[in-house]
């Protein structure tokens, strides 16, 4: 018998919470995996030299690091870095835009700064504690020992702090009685007027903000803030990560990236150098990523078979290749990603997840097996759920909503859906000078 999702009783667009990422659910997994890879690091790390910012923002607070701003609502540490946003912006956004490529909140601090407007909690990011240069790098940073989650200066943050210092001729910055002990007091004596108005006290062009984001610029960084960073990330503690960026960094690991960059081949690379353990979480990884690529390109693939004319019945649907490819393909792996899932006690939710594709079924049935998941990961998105990326209407046509048309076919990939660091990592080492970007 097959499986039958609830019918509307006419095609109805409905207008609440949109569709949202990752329609059938398969992120977590990767990123836990990824994590597994190489902890602390993220997706959408790309500088490392936003450690020593937040390292010289947990000094900046240190006297107010428990306050919040007026609003009631942010934390010191956000209101330094709106200060060092808007340095930031106003110094090089017109004459050296590369100077802040990738920095957080970049359009958000371009609209506030042409509106001739102060940056606040309305007038930044929405979630400044996820995606601002704080949120970004806060895993790493406390994985590294550099900031704590309560904001205080640790080992590593203090040995930035001092190479930094010396390296870049701030004098008194950090220690010492050097002149730009009274530009650390002017600089704090402003995020302190700022928590107390709940937005930036200082005009966008205020010298003192400006003047250290020069000195924060995210490729300027010099040799022994580079070494301490390097030597943090490569630690002993953290073989898995070690083992990946010592790989980047040889020859083989260069041109295996600089040449592809594939994640897939990457890995396979990779795997070459590993030791067992590592091997063992790689070809987890390699074959987990096989049923996420066969899963979600039969769901593009149905997108695209509706938004051809807008709709399209259930046998059309079964007879598209990557459905006929998924309905086969994902049984046979499901219990090899179970058993490796299971040495890092991963499997349950795996299990509780994808269960229902465990047996093989008709094209048919898994069609509607996977609407039926697809509802339900959207369902379970937020406290009011997300709508769904198309509904079924009671004349039995598919319909895909506009924002989730994929008007260009399919092409059928092996390629990894998600990414497991390279990207970031590869990033990290061109910034620390390590390695050179480009084409070998």
């Amino acid at each position: 018998m097959l499986l039958e999702l609830p019918y509307i009783t006419s095609y109805d667009p409905i207008t609440t919470s949109e569709g949202s990422l990752d329609p059938l659910g398969l992120y977590l997994i990767a990123d836990r995996l990824a994590t597994k890879l190489a902890p602390g690091v993220r997706e959408r790390m790309t500088q490392p030299r936003y450690l020593t910012a937040m390292a010289l923002g947990a000094h900046i607070c240190h006297p107010f690091y428990s306050e919040y701003a007026d609003d009631g609502f942010t934390p010191a540490y956000q209101v330094y870095e709106w200060h060092i946003v808007e340095g930031f912006v106003s110094k090089y956004l017109q004459n050296d835009p590369d100077q802040i490529q990738g920095l957080p909140g970049i359009q958000k601090a371009t609209e506030a700064l042409q509106n001739h407007l102060p940056l606040r909690s309305s007038r930044y990011l929405k979630t400044a504690n996820v995606f601002g240069f704080h949120g970004v790098y806060r895993t790493l940073s406390t994985e590294l020992k550099v900031v704590s989650e309560d904001y205080i200066i640790q080992e590593i943050g203090h040995e930035l702090l001092l190479a930094w210092q010396e390296e870049q001729k701030l004098h008194g910055v950090y220690t010492g009685n050097g002149a730009w002990i009274d530009k650390v007091k002017l600089f704090r004596n402003g995020v302190n007027d700022s928590m107390n108005k709940a937005e930036v006290a200082r005009n966008w062009y205020w010298e003192v903000h400006q003047e250290f984001a020069s000195y924060l610029r995210p490729n300027t960084i010099e040799k022994k803030e580079a070494q301490i960073i390097l030597k943090a990330l490569s630690s002993e503690h953290q073989p898995f990560r070690k083992q990946m960026i010592d790989f980047l960094k040889s020859t083989e690991g260069q041109n295996a990236w600089r040449n592809q960059r594939s994640e897939k081949q990457f890995m396979q690379q990779f795997k070459n150098t590993a030791d067992q353990e590592l091997k063992q979480l790689l070809e987890v990884i390699d074959v987990y990523e096989h049923f996420a690529r066969c899963f979600q390109d039969a769901f593009d693939s149905c997108l695209h078979q509706m938004s051809i004319n807008g709709k399209a019945n259930h046998n059309e649907l079964a007879e598209i290749e990557a459905i006929k490819r998924a309905s086969t393909e994902l049984p046979i792996v499901f219990s090899k990603i179970e058993e490796g899932l299971a040495k890092y006690d991963m499997h349950h939710e795996f299990i509780k997840q994808f269960g229902d594709f465990e047996t093989k079924m008709h094209p048919k049935e898994w069609v509607m097996q996977m609407w039926t998941h697809h509802n339900k990961i959207q369902k379970a998105k937020g406290k009011v759920g997300k709508r769904n990326w198309f509904e079924r209407s009671d004349d039995g046509q598919y319909r895909v909503y506009k924002n989730n048309e994929i008007h260009k076919p399919v092409e059928l990939s092996n390629e990894y859906l998600h990414n497991y660091r390279a990207i970031p990592l590869w990033s990290f080492l061109v910034n620390l000078k390590v390695v050179k970007d480009g084409q070998s």
